[in-house]
Protein backbone atom coordinates (compact mmCIF):
# COMPACT_ATOMS: atom_id res chain seq x y z
CA UNK A 1 0.00 0.00 0.00
CA UNK A 2 2.87 2.22 0.72
CA UNK A 3 4.24 1.66 -2.56
CA UNK A 4 1.51 2.44 -4.64
CA UNK A 5 0.30 5.54 -2.26
CA UNK A 6 4.10 6.79 -3.24
CA UNK A 7 3.70 6.36 -6.64
CA UNK A 8 0.40 8.28 -7.17
CA UNK A 9 1.71 10.62 -5.17
CA UNK A 10 5.29 11.01 -7.03
CA UNK A 11 3.47 11.01 -10.34
CA UNK A 12 0.40 12.84 -9.39
CA UNK A 13 3.01 16.02 -8.23
CA UNK A 14 5.33 15.59 -10.96
CA UNK A 15 3.47 14.88 -14.37
CA UNK A 16 2.05 18.32 -14.90
CA UNK A 17 5.04 19.61 -14.96
CA UNK A 18 6.77 17.12 -17.33
CA UNK A 19 6.41 18.53 -20.45
CA UNK A 20 8.57 21.25 -19.25
CA UNK A 21 11.65 19.26 -17.98
CA UNK A 22 12.43 17.44 -20.99
CA UNK A 23 11.93 17.02 -24.74
CA UNK A 24 12.20 13.20 -24.99
CA UNK A 25 9.45 11.05 -23.13
CA UNK A 26 12.54 8.69 -21.66
CA UNK A 27 14.31 11.78 -20.29
CA UNK A 28 10.67 13.40 -18.50
CA UNK A 29 10.21 9.77 -17.13
CA UNK A 30 13.93 9.80 -15.18
CA UNK A 31 13.36 13.54 -14.15
CA UNK A 32 8.97 13.31 -13.72
CA UNK A 33 9.80 11.62 -9.87
CA UNK A 34 12.69 14.53 -8.91
CA UNK A 35 9.98 17.30 -10.23
CA UNK A 36 6.87 15.42 -7.43
CA UNK A 37 9.67 15.32 -4.60
CA UNK A 38 9.59 19.23 -4.66
CA UNK A 39 6.08 20.18 -5.21
CA UNK A 40 5.00 17.53 -2.74
CA UNK A 41 7.37 19.38 -0.61
CA UNK A 42 6.43 22.37 -0.83
CA UNK A 43 2.79 21.04 -0.68
CA UNK A 44 4.35 19.11 3.08
CA UNK A 45 5.28 22.52 4.26
CA UNK A 46 2.40 24.34 3.93
CA UNK A 47 0.61 21.86 5.55
CA UNK A 48 2.74 22.24 8.34
CA UNK A 49 3.23 25.22 8.21
CA UNK A 50 -0.56 26.16 8.69
CA UNK A 51 -0.68 23.87 11.14
CA UNK A 52 -3.86 21.01 9.56
CA UNK A 53 -4.03 18.15 11.38
CA UNK A 54 -3.34 14.72 10.05
CA UNK A 55 -6.52 14.08 8.96
CA UNK A 56 -6.34 16.25 6.27
CA UNK A 57 -3.07 15.46 5.05
CA UNK A 58 -4.94 12.52 3.22
CA UNK A 59 -6.21 15.09 0.99
CA UNK A 60 -3.06 15.35 -1.31
CA UNK A 61 -3.94 11.65 -2.59
CA UNK A 62 -7.04 13.27 -4.05
CA UNK A 63 -4.95 16.30 -5.52
CA UNK A 64 -2.42 13.82 -6.99
CA UNK A 65 -5.30 11.72 -8.24
CA UNK A 66 -5.96 14.85 -10.06
CA UNK A 67 -2.85 15.32 -11.69
CA UNK A 68 -2.90 11.11 -12.77
CA UNK A 69 -5.64 12.24 -14.77
CA UNK A 70 -4.22 15.43 -16.38
CA UNK A 71 -1.09 13.79 -17.07
CA UNK A 72 -2.47 10.52 -18.96
CA UNK A 73 -0.89 11.23 -22.32
CA UNK A 74 1.88 11.72 -20.49
CA UNK A 75 1.84 8.22 -18.91
CA UNK A 76 0.91 6.86 -22.30
CA UNK A 77 4.16 8.26 -24.28
CA UNK A 78 6.05 6.64 -21.81
CA UNK A 79 4.02 3.37 -22.31
CA UNK A 80 4.24 3.78 -26.05
CA UNK A 81 8.18 4.41 -25.92
CA UNK A 82 10.49 1.44 -25.45
CA UNK A 83 13.26 2.95 -24.35
CA UNK A 84 11.11 4.30 -21.73
CA UNK A 85 9.67 1.70 -20.76
CA UNK A 86 13.04 -0.37 -20.20
CA UNK A 87 14.12 2.41 -17.86
CA UNK A 88 10.78 2.41 -15.76
CA UNK A 89 11.51 -2.01 -16.01
CA UNK A 90 15.11 -1.81 -14.67
CA UNK A 91 14.41 0.89 -11.94
CA UNK A 92 11.14 -1.52 -10.90
CA UNK A 93 13.88 -4.44 -10.66
CA UNK A 94 16.44 -2.65 -8.36
CA UNK A 95 13.42 -1.33 -6.04
CA UNK A 96 12.39 -4.91 -6.20
CA UNK A 97 15.56 -6.14 -5.30
CA UNK A 98 15.82 -3.35 -2.00
CA UNK A 99 12.55 -4.54 -0.91
CA UNK A 100 13.98 -7.96 -0.89
CA UNK A 101 16.29 -7.21 1.21
CA UNK A 102 14.85 -4.63 3.55
CA UNK A 103 12.39 -7.75 4.31
CA UNK A 104 15.17 -9.72 5.47
CA UNK A 105 16.14 -7.31 7.80
CA UNK A 106 14.70 -7.59 11.88
CA UNK A 107 16.57 -5.32 13.53
CA UNK A 108 19.46 -2.74 12.21
CA UNK A 109 23.19 -3.10 13.13
CA UNK A 110 26.65 -2.38 12.00
CA UNK A 111 29.13 -0.09 12.77
CA UNK A 112 28.23 2.66 15.05
CA UNK A 113 24.98 3.22 13.23
CA UNK A 114 22.96 3.55 16.00
CA UNK A 115 20.03 6.47 16.05
CA UNK A 116 19.40 7.74 12.90
CA UNK A 117 16.90 5.30 11.64
CA UNK A 118 14.80 5.85 14.54
CA UNK A 119 15.37 9.65 14.46
CA UNK A 120 14.00 9.98 10.91
CA UNK A 121 11.31 8.09 12.02
CA UNK A 122 10.84 10.74 14.70
CA UNK A 123 10.72 13.76 12.42
CA UNK A 124 8.12 12.61 9.82
CA UNK A 125 5.88 11.99 12.86
CA UNK A 126 6.65 15.52 13.88
CA UNK A 127 5.79 16.82 10.94
CA UNK A 128 2.49 15.08 10.84
CA UNK A 129 1.06 15.37 14.00
CA UNK A 130 2.09 19.01 14.68
CA UNK A 131 4.06 18.04 17.75
CA UNK A 132 5.66 20.85 19.85
CA UNK A 133 7.69 23.18 18.29
CA UNK A 134 11.19 22.48 21.02
CA UNK A 135 10.36 18.55 19.79
CA UNK A 136 13.80 16.94 20.14
CA UNK A 137 15.11 13.49 18.52
CA UNK A 138 18.09 11.13 19.18
CA UNK A 139 20.35 12.87 21.08
CA UNK A 140 18.69 15.81 21.85
CA UNK A 141 19.03 17.44 18.21
CA UNK A 142 16.32 20.00 17.43
CA UNK A 143 14.16 19.63 14.44
CA UNK A 144 16.66 22.22 12.27
CA UNK A 145 19.76 20.14 12.62
CA UNK A 146 18.22 17.81 9.54
CA UNK A 147 16.66 19.79 6.91
CA UNK A 148 13.02 17.74 6.05
CA UNK A 149 12.61 17.50 2.74
CA UNK A 150 12.45 13.72 2.21
CA UNK A 151 10.84 13.79 5.78
CA UNK A 152 7.66 15.15 4.28
CA UNK A 153 7.07 13.28 1.93
CA UNK A 154 7.34 10.28 3.98
CA UNK A 155 5.20 12.32 6.26
CA UNK A 156 2.80 12.94 3.55
CA UNK A 157 2.86 8.70 2.70
CA UNK A 158 2.34 7.98 6.45
CA UNK A 159 -1.03 10.24 6.36
CA UNK A 160 -2.30 8.36 4.26
CA UNK A 161 -1.72 4.58 4.93
CA UNK A 162 -0.34 4.79 8.34
CA UNK A 163 2.51 5.69 10.43
CA UNK A 164 3.62 2.24 11.63
CA UNK A 165 7.69 2.16 11.54
CA UNK A 166 7.05 -0.91 8.76
CA UNK A 167 5.61 1.78 6.14
CA UNK A 168 8.21 4.28 6.80
CA UNK A 169 11.15 1.52 6.45
CA UNK A 170 8.98 0.87 2.57
CA UNK A 171 8.92 4.64 1.89
CA UNK A 172 12.38 5.41 2.95
CA UNK A 173 13.78 2.44 0.78
CA UNK A 174 11.54 3.46 -2.26
CA UNK A 175 12.94 7.13 -2.13
CA UNK A 176 16.47 5.89 -1.72
CA UNK A 177 15.77 3.64 -5.29
CA UNK A 178 15.34 6.76 -6.96
CA UNK A 179 18.97 6.93 -7.28
CA UNK A 180 18.94 4.72 -10.35
CA UNK A 181 17.98 7.80 -12.51
CA UNK A 182 20.08 9.99 -12.45
CA UNK A 183 22.62 7.08 -12.61
CA UNK A 184 20.86 5.99 -15.61
CA UNK A 185 20.94 9.79 -16.85
CA UNK A 186 25.05 9.90 -16.47
CA UNK A 187 25.21 6.37 -18.36
CA UNK A 188 23.69 8.53 -20.98
CA UNK A 189 25.73 11.26 -21.06
CA UNK A 190 29.30 8.70 -21.24
CA UNK A 191 27.75 6.53 -24.01
CA UNK A 192 28.17 6.70 -27.54
CA UNK A 193 26.78 4.75 -30.07
CA UNK A 194 25.19 0.91 -29.54
CA UNK A 195 27.37 0.55 -26.29
CA UNK A 196 24.53 2.33 -24.18
CA UNK A 197 22.36 -0.99 -23.49
CA UNK A 198 24.83 -3.14 -22.73
CA UNK A 199 26.00 -0.25 -20.00
CA UNK A 200 22.50 -0.73 -18.98
CA UNK A 201 22.20 -3.57 -18.21
CA UNK A 202 25.58 -3.31 -16.68
CA UNK A 203 24.38 -0.17 -14.25
CA UNK A 204 21.67 -2.48 -12.93
CA UNK A 205 24.19 -5.53 -11.80
CA UNK A 206 26.35 -3.11 -10.38
CA UNK A 207 24.08 -0.91 -9.02
CA UNK A 208 22.67 -5.02 -7.46
CA UNK A 209 25.82 -6.08 -6.15
CA UNK A 210 26.89 -2.25 -4.44
CA UNK A 211 27.19 -2.89 -0.73
CA UNK A 212 27.12 1.09 -0.22
CA UNK A 213 24.10 1.47 -2.07
CA UNK A 214 22.32 -1.47 -0.82
CA UNK A 215 23.05 -0.47 3.03
CA UNK A 216 22.07 3.35 2.46
CA UNK A 217 18.88 2.28 0.95
CA UNK A 218 18.01 -0.26 3.59
CA UNK A 219 19.22 1.85 6.59
CA UNK A 220 15.86 4.48 6.47
CA UNK A 221 18.05 7.89 6.37
CA UNK A 222 18.39 10.48 3.75
CA UNK A 223 21.41 9.47 2.18
CA UNK A 224 21.00 7.58 -0.56
CA UNK A 225 18.09 9.95 -1.61
CA UNK A 226 20.77 13.35 -0.86
CA UNK A 227 23.15 11.70 -3.62
CA UNK A 228 20.66 11.01 -5.77
CA UNK A 229 19.77 15.04 -5.76
CA UNK A 230 23.41 15.89 -5.82
CA UNK A 231 24.30 13.90 -9.07
CA UNK A 232 21.19 14.80 -11.18
CA UNK A 233 22.33 18.52 -10.29
CA UNK A 234 25.50 17.40 -11.67
CA UNK A 235 24.10 15.62 -14.49
CA UNK A 236 21.86 18.08 -15.35
CA UNK A 237 24.77 20.72 -15.08
CA UNK A 238 27.03 18.92 -17.29
CA UNK A 239 24.61 18.57 -19.71
CA UNK A 240 23.45 21.82 -19.63
CA UNK A 241 26.96 23.12 -20.52
CA UNK A 242 27.93 20.37 -23.00
CA UNK A 243 24.99 20.98 -25.48
CA UNK A 244 24.10 24.61 -24.85
CA UNK A 245 20.55 23.53 -23.03
CA UNK A 246 19.57 26.57 -20.69
CA UNK A 247 16.52 24.19 -19.50
CA UNK A 248 19.03 21.87 -18.16
CA UNK A 249 21.15 24.63 -15.74
CA UNK A 250 17.52 25.97 -14.88
CA UNK A 251 16.88 22.36 -13.36
CA UNK A 252 19.80 21.76 -12.04
CA UNK A 253 19.36 24.84 -9.65
CA UNK A 254 16.16 23.33 -8.51
CA UNK A 255 17.89 20.07 -8.24
CA UNK A 256 20.76 21.33 -5.95
CA UNK A 257 17.99 22.92 -3.67
CA UNK A 258 16.54 19.57 -3.23
CA UNK A 259 19.46 18.30 -2.22
CA UNK A 260 20.69 20.83 0.31
CA UNK A 261 17.07 20.90 1.99
CA UNK A 262 17.58 16.53 1.85
CA UNK A 263 20.66 16.96 3.79
CA UNK A 264 23.42 19.64 4.77
CA UNK A 265 26.23 17.61 3.18
CA UNK A 266 24.95 18.72 -0.25
CA UNK A 267 25.96 22.26 0.51
CA UNK A 268 29.84 21.03 0.11
CA UNK A 269 28.78 20.03 -3.55
CA UNK A 270 26.65 23.14 -4.17
CA UNK A 271 30.01 25.60 -3.38
CA UNK A 272 32.67 23.18 -5.23
CA UNK A 273 30.40 23.34 -8.40
CA UNK A 274 29.72 26.78 -7.77
CA UNK A 275 33.20 27.86 -7.52
CA UNK A 276 34.12 25.19 -10.66
CA UNK A 277 31.01 27.15 -12.43
CA UNK A 278 33.07 30.53 -11.72
CA UNK A 279 35.90 29.31 -13.44
CA UNK A 280 34.26 28.03 -16.68
CA UNK A 281 32.40 31.26 -16.73
CA UNK A 282 35.79 32.78 -17.83
CA UNK A 283 34.97 32.04 -21.19
CA UNK A 284 32.69 34.03 -23.40
CA UNK A 285 30.25 31.38 -24.89
CA UNK A 286 29.47 29.48 -21.09
CA UNK A 287 29.55 32.94 -19.74
CA UNK A 288 26.65 34.21 -21.74
CA UNK A 289 24.82 30.65 -21.49
CA UNK A 290 25.35 30.59 -17.56
CA UNK A 291 23.74 34.30 -17.00
CA UNK A 292 20.95 33.30 -19.64
CA UNK A 293 19.97 30.41 -17.38
CA UNK A 294 20.52 32.30 -14.15
CA UNK A 295 17.60 33.99 -13.15
CA UNK A 296 15.63 30.89 -13.60
CA UNK A 297 17.95 28.51 -11.68
CA UNK A 298 18.30 30.87 -8.70
CA UNK A 299 14.39 31.69 -8.68
CA UNK A 300 13.99 27.62 -8.52
CA UNK A 301 16.48 27.19 -5.37
CA UNK A 302 15.32 30.53 -3.76
CA UNK A 303 11.60 29.10 -3.68
CA UNK A 304 12.39 25.59 -2.30
CA UNK A 305 15.46 26.74 0.07
CA UNK A 306 13.09 29.86 0.77
CA UNK A 307 10.50 27.46 1.92
CA UNK A 308 12.48 25.54 4.49
CA UNK A 309 14.36 28.81 5.75
CA UNK A 310 10.70 30.65 6.37
CA UNK A 311 9.74 27.25 7.71
CA UNK A 312 12.93 26.67 10.36
CA UNK A 313 13.42 30.36 11.53
CA UNK A 314 9.94 30.88 12.00
CA UNK A 315 9.13 27.83 14.24
CA UNK A 316 12.67 27.73 16.42
CA UNK A 317 14.37 30.80 15.29
CA UNK A 318 17.85 31.84 13.90
CA UNK A 319 20.16 30.60 16.40
CA UNK A 320 18.17 26.95 16.19
CA UNK A 321 18.38 27.04 12.89
CA UNK A 322 21.87 27.88 11.92
CA UNK A 323 23.60 26.65 14.64
CA UNK A 324 22.33 23.14 15.78
CA UNK A 325 24.11 20.56 12.83
CA UNK A 326 26.27 18.76 13.68
CA UNK A 327 28.99 20.26 12.18
CA UNK A 328 29.05 23.53 14.04
CA UNK A 329 28.13 21.58 17.44
CA UNK A 330 31.33 19.04 17.11
CA UNK A 331 33.36 21.57 16.29
CA UNK A 332 32.58 24.10 18.90
CA UNK A 333 33.11 21.07 21.23
CA UNK A 334 37.18 19.45 20.09
CA UNK A 335 40.14 20.02 17.85
CA UNK A 336 38.60 20.00 14.44
CA UNK A 337 42.21 20.33 12.77
CA UNK A 338 43.35 17.03 14.49
CA UNK A 339 39.52 15.10 13.65
CA UNK A 340 40.12 16.19 10.13
CA UNK A 341 43.42 14.27 9.84
CA UNK A 342 42.23 11.48 12.19
CA UNK A 343 39.21 11.00 9.16
CA UNK A 344 41.20 11.59 6.59
CA UNK A 345 43.60 8.81 7.31
CA UNK A 346 41.06 6.52 7.79
CA UNK A 347 38.67 7.19 5.30
CA UNK A 348 41.09 7.29 2.75
CA UNK A 349 42.84 4.14 3.92
CA UNK A 350 40.78 0.21 4.21
CA UNK A 351 39.86 -0.48 7.72
CA UNK A 352 41.13 -3.76 7.80
CA UNK A 353 45.37 -1.59 7.39
CA UNK A 354 45.04 0.63 10.29
CA UNK A 355 44.86 -0.33 14.17
CA UNK A 356 41.87 0.40 16.05
CA UNK A 357 40.96 4.28 16.67
CA UNK A 358 39.15 3.17 20.47
CA UNK A 359 41.59 1.09 22.16
CA UNK A 360 38.58 -0.18 24.45
CA UNK A 361 36.88 -1.16 21.44
CA UNK A 362 35.79 -4.88 22.04
CA UNK A 363 35.13 -7.12 18.86
CA UNK A 364 31.96 -9.22 19.02
CA UNK A 365 32.22 -12.92 20.30
CA UNK A 366 29.93 -14.09 17.57
CA UNK A 367 32.31 -15.12 14.49
CA UNK A 368 29.75 -13.70 12.13
CA UNK A 369 28.94 -10.71 13.62
CA UNK A 370 32.89 -9.92 13.59
CA UNK A 371 33.22 -11.05 10.21
CA UNK A 372 30.52 -8.72 9.55
CA UNK A 373 31.44 -5.74 11.36
CA UNK A 374 35.11 -5.49 9.73
CA UNK A 375 33.40 -5.88 6.20
CA UNK A 376 31.06 -3.28 6.90
CA UNK A 377 33.59 -0.66 8.13
CA UNK A 378 35.30 -1.73 4.75
CA UNK A 379 31.92 -0.87 2.34
CA UNK A 380 30.18 1.62 4.63
CA UNK A 381 32.75 4.15 5.77
CA UNK A 382 36.25 3.85 3.74
CA UNK A 383 36.15 5.60 -0.27
CA UNK A 384 37.91 2.32 -1.78
CA UNK A 385 35.52 0.22 0.49
CA UNK A 386 32.42 2.14 -1.15
CA UNK A 387 33.61 1.23 -4.74
CA UNK A 388 33.58 -1.89 -3.87
CA UNK A 389 36.11 -4.89 -5.02
CA UNK A 390 33.60 -5.36 -8.24
CA UNK A 391 34.70 -1.80 -8.90
CA UNK A 392 38.25 -2.12 -8.37
CA UNK A 393 38.38 -4.75 -10.45
CA UNK A 394 36.55 -2.84 -13.40
CA UNK A 395 39.03 -0.36 -13.18
CA UNK A 396 41.87 -2.99 -13.64
CA UNK A 397 39.72 -4.87 -16.41
CA UNK A 398 39.64 -1.81 -18.03
CA UNK A 399 42.81 0.04 -17.98
CA UNK A 400 43.37 0.03 -21.66
CA UNK A 401 40.13 2.04 -22.18
CA UNK A 402 40.36 4.40 -19.46
CA UNK A 403 43.76 4.81 -18.60
CA UNK A 404 44.59 6.86 -22.25
CA UNK A 405 42.16 9.12 -20.97
CA UNK A 406 42.95 9.95 -17.33
CA UNK A 407 45.25 12.87 -18.11
CA UNK A 408 42.20 14.76 -19.72
CA UNK A 409 39.61 13.27 -16.51
CA UNK A 410 42.02 14.77 -14.34
CA UNK A 411 42.48 17.44 -15.76
CA UNK A 412 38.38 18.98 -15.72
CA UNK A 413 37.36 16.35 -12.53
CA UNK A 414 40.34 15.96 -10.48
CA UNK A 415 40.60 19.38 -8.52
CA UNK A 416 36.73 19.09 -7.98
CA UNK A 417 36.64 15.59 -7.08
CA UNK A 418 39.77 16.39 -4.59
CA UNK A 419 37.31 19.33 -3.10
CA UNK A 420 34.50 17.23 -2.60
CA UNK A 421 36.61 14.40 -0.74
CA UNK A 422 38.66 16.79 1.96
CA UNK A 423 35.18 19.11 2.53
CA UNK A 424 33.26 15.91 2.88
CA UNK A 425 35.52 14.76 5.29
CA UNK A 426 35.99 18.16 7.07
CA UNK A 427 32.48 18.35 7.60
CA UNK A 428 32.78 15.69 10.35
CA UNK A 429 34.24 17.71 13.01
CA UNK A 430 34.38 14.85 15.35
CA UNK A 431 36.94 12.15 15.13
CA UNK A 432 35.30 9.27 13.55
CA UNK A 433 36.56 5.07 15.07
CA UNK A 434 36.46 4.29 11.82
CA UNK A 435 35.71 6.65 8.56
CA UNK A 436 33.47 9.57 7.24
CA UNK A 437 32.46 8.36 3.66
CA UNK A 438 28.82 7.57 4.54
CA UNK A 439 28.72 11.06 5.63
CA UNK A 440 29.29 13.60 2.37
CA UNK A 441 30.70 11.24 0.00
CA UNK A 442 27.88 8.83 -1.09
CA UNK A 443 27.58 10.22 -4.39
CA UNK A 444 30.72 9.60 -5.46
CA UNK A 445 30.14 5.47 -5.64
CA UNK A 446 26.89 6.58 -7.17
CA UNK A 447 28.42 8.10 -10.18
CA UNK A 448 31.10 5.53 -9.91
CA UNK A 449 28.79 2.96 -10.53
CA UNK A 450 27.44 4.67 -13.84
CA UNK A 451 31.03 4.95 -15.54
CA UNK A 452 32.24 1.72 -14.11
CA UNK A 453 29.12 0.12 -16.40
CA UNK A 454 30.18 2.21 -19.14
CA UNK A 455 33.75 0.68 -19.09
CA UNK A 456 32.24 -2.91 -19.03
CA UNK A 457 30.05 -2.07 -21.75
CA UNK A 458 33.19 -1.07 -23.73
CA UNK A 459 35.30 -4.31 -23.03
CA UNK A 460 35.09 -6.16 -25.84
CA UNK A 461 35.24 -9.23 -23.96
CA UNK A 462 35.40 -9.03 -19.60
CA UNK A 463 37.52 -11.63 -17.73
CA UNK A 464 34.17 -13.30 -16.71
CA UNK A 465 35.62 -15.22 -13.75
CA UNK A 466 37.19 -12.79 -12.32
CA UNK A 467 34.59 -9.88 -12.50
CA UNK A 468 31.96 -12.76 -11.63
CA UNK A 469 34.16 -13.81 -8.39
CA UNK A 470 34.13 -9.79 -7.29
CA UNK A 471 30.40 -9.26 -7.64
CA UNK A 472 29.85 -12.31 -5.95
CA UNK A 473 31.92 -11.69 -3.08
CA UNK A 474 30.90 -8.18 -2.75
CA UNK A 475 27.23 -9.94 -2.71
CA UNK A 476 28.66 -12.44 0.15
CA UNK A 477 30.11 -10.39 1.98
CA UNK A 478 28.95 -6.89 1.90
CA UNK A 479 25.14 -7.50 1.17
CA UNK A 480 24.87 -11.33 1.88
CA UNK A 481 26.72 -11.21 5.32
CA UNK A 482 25.09 -8.11 6.64
CA UNK A 483 21.33 -9.51 6.06
CA UNK A 484 22.45 -12.39 7.55
CA UNK A 485 22.64 -10.89 11.08
CA UNK A 486 20.17 -8.52 10.63
CA UNK A 487 18.06 -10.90 10.06
CA UNK A 488 18.52 -12.83 13.50
CA UNK A 489 15.48 -12.74 15.59
CA UNK A 490 16.05 -10.45 18.94
CA UNK A 491 12.93 -10.94 21.14
CA UNK A 492 12.17 -9.03 24.73
CA UNK A 493 13.54 -12.33 26.52
CA UNK A 494 16.86 -12.16 25.09
CA UNK A 495 17.65 -8.68 25.12
CA UNK A 496 16.86 -8.77 29.09
CA UNK A 497 18.61 -12.11 29.77
CA UNK A 498 21.56 -11.01 32.38
CA UNK A 499 20.56 -7.64 31.46
CA UNK A 500 21.73 -7.86 28.10
CA UNK A 501 25.26 -8.91 28.58
CA UNK A 502 25.13 -11.95 26.98
CA UNK A 503 23.64 -10.05 24.10
CA UNK A 504 26.09 -7.26 23.67
CA UNK A 505 29.33 -9.92 24.26
CA UNK A 506 28.05 -12.20 21.30
CA UNK A 507 26.80 -9.53 18.59
CA UNK A 508 28.39 -6.38 19.89
CA UNK A 509 27.44 -2.78 21.08
CA UNK A 510 25.61 -1.50 18.06
CA UNK A 511 23.40 -4.58 17.38
CA UNK A 512 22.38 -4.36 21.09
CA UNK A 513 21.64 -0.70 21.38
CA UNK A 514 19.21 -0.69 18.08
CA UNK A 515 17.67 -3.36 19.23
CA UNK A 516 16.92 -2.30 23.10
CA UNK A 517 15.70 0.40 21.37
CA UNK A 518 13.70 -1.18 19.08
CA UNK A 519 12.23 -3.19 21.65
CA UNK A 520 11.68 -0.49 24.18
CA UNK A 521 9.89 1.54 21.54
CA UNK A 522 7.70 -0.92 20.11
CA UNK A 523 8.60 -0.55 16.76
CA UNK A 524 7.50 -3.41 14.47
CA UNK A 525 10.02 -3.80 11.52
CA UNK A 526 8.63 -5.08 7.88
CA UNK A 527 10.85 -8.16 8.40
CA UNK A 528 9.39 -9.29 11.31
CA UNK A 529 5.88 -8.87 9.91
CA UNK A 530 7.03 -12.48 7.69
CA UNK A 531 6.80 -15.95 8.72
CA UNK A 532 9.59 -16.84 9.87
CA UNK A 533 10.05 -19.23 6.95
CA UNK A 534 9.97 -16.76 4.21
CA UNK A 535 13.70 -16.40 4.32
CA UNK A 536 14.67 -18.72 2.74
CA UNK A 537 12.37 -18.39 -0.18
CA UNK A 538 12.89 -15.08 -0.23
CA UNK A 539 17.08 -15.26 -0.35
CA UNK A 540 16.71 -17.81 -3.46
CA UNK A 541 14.66 -15.09 -4.96
CA UNK A 542 17.04 -12.27 -4.54
CA UNK A 543 20.07 -14.86 -5.66
CA UNK A 544 17.59 -15.73 -8.84
CA UNK A 545 16.90 -12.08 -9.92
CA UNK A 546 20.51 -11.31 -9.41
CA UNK A 547 21.73 -14.13 -11.65
CA UNK A 548 19.35 -13.60 -14.31
CA UNK A 549 19.83 -9.51 -14.58
CA UNK A 550 23.83 -10.92 -14.65
CA UNK A 551 23.48 -13.32 -17.34
CA UNK A 552 21.02 -10.90 -19.42
CA UNK A 553 24.23 -8.29 -19.42
CA UNK A 554 26.47 -10.60 -20.35
CA UNK A 555 24.11 -11.65 -23.03
CA UNK A 556 24.15 -8.04 -24.23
Amino acid sequence: MALLCLLVLLLGAGLPLAPRLADTPWRRAALTPFAGLLVLFLIGALLHGLRLPATWWPLVGLLATGGLWAGRREVKSWIQDPATRTLLAHWALWALWLLGCLALIRHYSGGDWTNDWIGHYHRAQHILHQSPTDAAFFAADPFPSRPPLLNTITALVLGTVGDTFAHYQVVMTLLGSLAFFPARLLVRELCTGTTEDRAARWLLVLLMASPALMQNATFPWTKLGTAAWVLLAAVLTWRGLRHQHARDLQLAGAAAAGAVVSHYSAAIYLVVALATLAWIARRPEPRRLLLRALPWSAALFAVVMGTWLLWSVGRYGWTTTFASNSTVSFAAEGDALRAFAINLLRTVVPAPFLPPFDPSYVPPANVMADWRDHRFHFYQETLPGMLGLTGLVVLVLSRAVWWPRLGAVVRQLGLPILAVVLLGIAAHTAPAAWGVAHICLLTLPLAFVAGAAVLLAKLPSPRRVVLAAALFFDLAAGIGLQLFIENARITPGILAYGNGEPLLHAYGQTLWLNAAMQIRAGYTLLGEQLPGFAWAPLTLGLVALFITTFRRALRA
